[in-house]
């Protein structure tokens, strides 16, 4: 398509944002079709609109020295240190193939759907946007969300069915705790855009967002079960309060973030939710249970973390058996029921479940990928967000490019404790958000050759 290149990258978000959006509702569908769409829809976004610059060439590298690093379990076995779950299996009889990973298959799979994510999030730093079109997303994606919740505030009321819903809470993801990383996310582009609406006098604009935003606050404070959203919500509005109140918020507005951020905690506190319940049962201590109160290590364990203290601590035997290599892409549900210890000793109900993951993104990718893959990858991401704000923070788009920089750390960070960074709705989103906050350097950006449209 012939079109100037702000606006080629002004629609390639809008298709961007709604392929978020579509991941996000529809998270629940055949795992199959379910990506397919998605990669069509990825696939025809970018003959569209290619990216218009070149990436750095720091980024390219870690990249493909990431992803070549995710590729180090189709090795041959002998590269692997010994892997006693597979002498155990052989033992029985049953053959475990001659690569690292037990299930090529399912590693090869994985390694499709990452590179797809690594190629659509080098097209969204490819293109760039100007002060008023970085606006515009922002507010669209705080708009999507805020729909988002509404629509999963009305299927929870009137207790609505919805084939792609895996269970009945609130939001359409398996984990309560994935809807709120996107509420949170939500909330903190929506504070950014409300601000600078105000600062602007667009009153529409204004009212519109700030509509959004308490949708999605009212959303996390009386639908969310979820605790650590509920954290994240509260951590990183005060982080953004404090990086930006200085020098870009005069008297009357920070006033007003604090008297409305208060009077959103009174509500919480006074109102009788779920969430709140869960709280008090956190803060309020019960009598433990005759098993776990008999055991001295039991009691060294912090109660926030639930089984996943369990779940860890076995993990970390994964990784440690595995450290270099990891047992291959989309095996842990596999492997990890022979390094279940700490869990069929402390918490025996679980002894027969199945986990899929071991709920935390980091974790998981060290047990799978080994631990120089989660090294490569922090290694990519952080300086990526780190320079996003500084080279944003003489804008005037500083406020919203804070919150968005900041909606991505909220992944990472609820990254430590779950697994938000599996689900490509949220992948997106903040391959969107970090897309839209790159500042155009017409200096430093070289233009992308014909042949990158090509690949």
């Amino acid at each position: 398509l012939k079109l100037s290149q702000e606006r080629a990258s002004y629609f390639f978000f809008i298709g961007l944002l709604m392929i978020a959006i579509f991941g996000c509702v529809a998270s629940g569908a055949p795992r199959q079709g379910f990506y397919g769409i998605i990669f069509v829809w990825v696939g025809i976004l970018i003959a569209l609109f290619p990216p218009a610059f070149m990436t750095s060439k720091w980024l390219n590298v870690g990249l493909t020295l990431f992803f070549i690093s995710l590729c180090s379990s189709l090795l041959p076995r002998s590269f692997a240190s010994i892997q006693s779950w597979r002498t155990d299996l052989e033992s029985l009889g049953l053959g475990t193939g001659n690569l690292i990973s037990p299930h090529p298959t399912a590693t090869i799979e994985c390694l499709i759907i990452i590179g797809s994510i690594l190629i659509i999030g080098l097209c969204s730093l490819g293109h760039r946007m100007n002060r008023k079109g970085f606006l515009k997303i922002a507010t669209l994606f705080v708009i999507a969300v805020a729909t988002y919740a509404v629509f999963a505030i009305l299927f929870v009321q009137n207790e609505w069915s919805w084939g792609w819903n895996p269970n009945d809470e609130f939001g359409f993801f398996a984990n309560r705790n994935h809807m709120a990383t996107l509420m949170v996310m939500g909330s903190l582009v929506g504070v950014g855009s409300l601000i600078i609406y105000l600062k602007q006098k667009n009153w529409t604009a204004g009212f519109l967002t700030l509509l959004a935003t308490g949708i999605i606050c009212w959303s996390i404070l009386g639908f969310s079960i979820s605790r650590s959203g509920l954290f994240l919500f509260i951590s990183f509005q005060i982080i953004w309060f404090l990086f930006v109140f200085k020098k870009n918020l005069n008297h009357k507005l920070a006033t007003s973030f604090i008297v409305l951020f208060c009077l959103a905690c009174i509500l919480f506190f006074l109102s009788d939710n779920n969430l709140e319940n869960r709280l008090e049962e956190l803060i309020v201590k019960k009598e433990t249970d005759s098993e776990l109160s008999n055991s001295e290590k039991k009691s060294n364990y912090s109660d926030i973390l639930g089984l996943r203290k369990y779940i860890h601590s076995d993990t970390y035997q994964m990784i440690e058996s595995e450290p270099w290599t990891g047992t291959g892409l989309g095996t842990y549900e596999f492997i990890f029921p022979f390094y279940k210890k700490e869990i069929n000793t402390y918490h025996p109900r679980s002894s027969n479940t199945n986990f899929l993951h071991p709920e935390s993104n980091w974790l998981d990718l060290a047990a799978q990928a080994g631990i120089l893959s989660t090294v490569l990858a922090l290694v990519c991401i952080l300086p990526l967000l780190i320079l996003t704000l500084l080279k944003n923070r003489k804008s005037r788009s500083w406020l919203l490019s804070l919150s968005c920089t900041l909606s991505v750390f909220s992944i990472l960070i609820h990254g430590i404790v779950d697994v938000p960074g599996q689900k490509i709705g949220i992948v997106m989103s903040g391959i969107l958000l970090i897309g839209i906050s790159l500042k155009t350097s017409h200096s430093q950006d070289k233009v992308s050759p014909r042949y990158v449209t090509f690949f």
